[in-house]
């Protein structure tokens, strides 16, 4: 009897997670609405916490906005994007739960796990559960405002690019930067969409060795100014980028959009 009751449980929980995941808030392709902004009234204003799901394929400079109208065109632009990719990843993580639990796992099943283990460059499923914790929406918009100067760069607006991610694999497109790393050019990733850019930076957070201590905190806490400690590998400018990234989240008060959410179809 005991046997039996066990028997149901773990066919139960296996019933949940993998239902659980698939019945979750998902929008296809038909449903996200795709812009180019050729002038600042294209970019859909954020109003409330509510985010229309809509992806920019193409940008311009917002350096001739007033600041305040800058900063809230620039998270406009950008936290659709992130909430999309933090929806997508999150499915996929419960997805990754559920085959975890199968006894047997089909083609289908084996091949999704060996390309996401490749991806964030996990041995096992236990580790790559915890790369795929996303950090809170404020500490990406802080770390996407420094690094793209408030929607200002060459390389956000030429290459929708929002980190300033280099190009290591000349597969890449790419542009080239005016600086230089050990005498050669250094080149900078060109993305078909602000999406793609966003969805490169966490994958790098999430699978580089440098931030092996950052992710280890993410499993403990989502306070942007505890995990910006942690990210002193991520500028040459060290100690430095931290001081500013902590000043950034507190003078724009960027955690009000960590309780942002996208909204229903």
């Amino acid at each position: 009897m005991r046997l039996l009751t066990i028997a149901i449980s773990i066919i139960l929980t296996i019933f949940f997670i993998y239902f659980g995941y698939k019945n979750r808030l998902q929008y296809n392709k038909a449903q996200i609405t795709f812009k180019t902004i050729k002038n600042t009234s294209d970019i859909k204003i954020l109003q409330g916490n509510t985010v229309k799901p809509v992806v920019y394929s193409s940008v311009i400079s917002l350096q001739h906005l007033p600041v305040s109208k800058k900063k809230k065109a620039f998270v406009s632009i950008i936290l659709p994007s992130i909430l999309l990719i933090k929806q997508e990843i999150d499915i996929r993580r419960e997805r990754v739960k559920a085959i975890s639990t199968k006894y047997i796992q089909t083609k289908k099943d084996k091949k999704f796990l060996s390309n996401l283990l490749r991806k964030y460059n996990a041995k096992n499923t236990t580790l790559l559960l915890k790369k795929m914790v996303m950090p809170p929406n404020s500490l990406i918009i802080a770390q996407a405002a420094i690094e793209s100067g408030w929607g200002t760069s060459k390389f956000f607006v030429k290459g929708n690019n929002v980190f300033g991610m280099w190009a290591y694999n000349p597969r890449f497109e790419s542009l080239k930067a005016s600086g230089t790393q050990h005498g050669r050019h250094v080149h900078v990733r060109k993305y078909k969409t602000i999406q793609q850019s966003i969805y490169s930076y966490l994958l790098t957070l999430a699978s580089n060795p440098l931030y092996k201590n950052y992710r280890q905190m993410l499993q403990t806490t989502d306070n942007p100014y505890s995990l910006a400690n942690k990210l002193l590998k991520y500028s040459q400018l060290r100690e430095v980028y931290i001081k500013r990234l902590k000043r950034i989240l507190r003078t724009n008060d960027l955690t009000q959009y960590d309780d942002y959410h996208l909204s229903m179809y």
